[in-house]
């Protein structure tokens, strides 16, 4: 982390204070997953929902929307859980 850090500050002074031009740096670069970003789209879309309906209800609309299977959804619940 420290030389993706470094990366930024030595190749692209304007990012160093602005978040979206940061991750925009970092997006052009390959240094976000793809995959990463996926989880953390369906999980705040699953906890937007919560907000709004029970947590069966959102877990199955999250599940259909996204396409993904139970298995999934619970892989990504313990990712979040992890990384956070």
């Amino acid at each position: 982390m420290k030389n993706i850090i470094k990366d930024i500050k030595e190749n692209c002074p304007e990012c160093h204070c602005d978040t979206e031009k940061t991750i925009e740096f970092l997006e052009a670069h390959g240094d976000l997953s793809y995959t990463a970003e996926h989880y953390r789209e369906v999980w705040y879309f699953y906890l937007a929902l919560l907000k709004e309906v029970t947590k069966k209800e959102a877990r199955e609309t999250t599940i259909e929307l996204f396409h993904i299977s139970f298995e999934k959804f619970k892989y990504i619940q313990k990712w979040h859980k992890r990384v956070n």
